[in-house]
This record gives C-alpha cells, structure tokens and sequence, in this order.
C-alpha cells in the first residue's frame, strides 16, 4: 500500500512537472532589460537581441504566437538602434517558412545583423538528444542557401566572420559576427581580430566565444545555452558551454568584455520543456558618458 501511494505520489509530481515546464513556462517569454555602461560611446545605444527560437512548421500556435507578440512588444515603446540576431533559427528546413512570418515584424533604426548557430546548419532529430550515445547517426544539412536567402529577403545581414562598420553621431561601431563552426572548431585564432580601438560588438552563438574574445570587445552576444533549459530551481544542471554554469545567461564581465547571454525564445522539438529558465528577449540599453536619462 505505502508502495502504491508513493508511485501515485511521484506519477502527481511528475504530471506537474510537464504540465508546468511544457504548457506554462515555455510558453511565456519573458522581455528582458539588460543596462551596459560605457565611456566609449557619447549617448546611448538601444540594442534588440533575439536567439534560439528553433522554428519548425508543426509548432505549438500558441509559441508561435508568443515569439510574435513578444518581439512587437519589445519595439512598440521604442524603435532599437540594431537588431541582433545569435543563431538557431530553425529545428529543420521547414522552419525557414515559419520564419518568415517573424522576420517583416522588424523594425530598427540602423539595421539587423544575424549569426548562424548550430541548428542553422543541421537538421536535428530525436537521437541527437542522446550524443554521442548514437554517434553513427547523421547530421542532415538545412537548405542552407533557403535559409541564407530568408535572412537577406528581410534586410537582415547574415555574417560569417565578418565585419561592419557604423558611425552614429562620431561614434564608429563595429559589428563582428562569428560563426558558430568556427567557435565549435575552434578557429577562433584564425580571425586575428585586433585589440579594441572602436565600440565594437561581437556576435557569437556559443558564449564560448567570450575566451578569446575577452578584452578585444565592448559586448559579446551570445545564446545556445538556453539558460540550463532545465534548472534545479534556477540552477543550470546541464550547460553545454565552457563558460561558468553562473555566466550561462544574463550579464557576466570578463575583463572588460560583457557577455550576454539570452536563454532564447523557443525550445528544442524534441525537449519541450523548460524549467526555471523562461525564453526571454534582451532589450539591452548602453549608456554613454554623456548620457542622461530623461
């Protein structure tokens, strides 16, 4: 009998458990306000980072829904001076049509800029949970070009380690966007990228990035992680990144580097769940020396 209870017991907790990570907290994207201070710009920058939304065609309306509501939300009050985008858009190609219907909902002074993330280039499906336990089972590639032209159709610049320069107000910006292959085969020496003279924002999908990035960048922007996507009460069990499981989301400095992490807005096809560790959006507020808040 005591055996009995205790089953049914854990059967309650564990029905609980999926409801509330499946139905609730993956469901409600959270928009957060992240402050970065700088001598190195005169004003102030308003910056949209989005990542992670692994879209595919049979996913949940009402997550998709959300993804679209939460970003026009994000820009309903102000227009953000860039768009930033760090990887895994799609589970599988046909998330490239879902994405369409994401991308026109955009709207940025000084324009949009994209990373690819590991997704973006492999199709994933259930055993790739488990790797390297089934490690003969084949990444089949995304239509890559589909995708590529998706991004450029919607004035979004895709880079692929490379770089764009900006000057607002006398203030030269520098975007570098880092490919997340050249992160997971650690090719990073191989882009010789210079001690900071200009502002300069990195964009990465592997937070990993920030170990040689670290003091050559004013922000690095990164996701992946999902913030542990299944936490103990907020606390990453598992975090996929070299980074310390306390710098996996949210703000971290390192030097004078600061890395933000997003937990993403989507979740995995074949993980669905989220626990203590909501989808969120950054909207990211730089402050300049010669800013004041109105």
């Amino acid at each position: 009998m005591l055996i009995a209870s205790l089953i049914l017991l854990v059967l309650a907790f564990a029905a609980i458990f999926i409801w509330y990570a499946h139905y609730v907290e993956a469901n409600n994207i959270v928009i957060q306000d992240i402050k970065v201070k700088s001598d190195r710009i005169k004003e102030s920058l308003l910056l949209l980072q989005l990542s992670d939304l692994h879209l595919f065609k049979r996913m949940s309306p009402k997550r998709l829904s959300n993804i679209k509501n939460a970003v026009k939300k994000s820009i309903e009050k102000k227009i953000p001076d860039f768009i930033f985008l760090t990887g895994d858009y799609i589970d599988n190609n046909s998330g490239i049509e879902v994405l369409n219907e994401i991308f026109p909902l955009f709207r940025s002074n000084y324009g949009a800029y994209a990373v690819l993330g590991n997704h973006d280039y492999f199709q994933y499906n259930f055993f790739h949970i488990f790797s390297p336990l089934f490690f003969w089972v084949d990444k089949k590639p995304t239509d890559l070009q589909r995708l590529k032209e998706s991004i450029s159709k919607n004035k979004i610049e895709l880079l692929i380690n490379e770089r764009r320069e900006k000057n607002i107000a006398g203030i030269k910006i520098e975007i570098l966007g880092i490919d997340a292959l050249t992160v997971k085969e650690n090719r990073l020496a191989g882009l010789k990228i210079a001690p900071k003279s200009d502002f300069r924002i990195v964009l990465s999908h592997y937070p990993d990035a920030i170990h040689y990035i670290k003091g050559k960048a004013d922000i690095l922007l990164s996701g992946h992680t999902h913030g542990g996507q299944i936490t103990a009460f907020g606390f990453p069990v598992i975090a996929k990144s070299k980074v310390k499981k306390s710098d996996i989301k949210g703000a971290s400095v390192y030097q004078d580097t600061v890395l933000i992490v997003s937990k993403g807005m989507g979740v995995s096809r074949y993980i669905p769940f989220r626990f203590f560790a909501r989808p969120d959006i950054h909207i990211i507020h730089v402050e300049g020396k010669d800013y004041v808040k109105n």
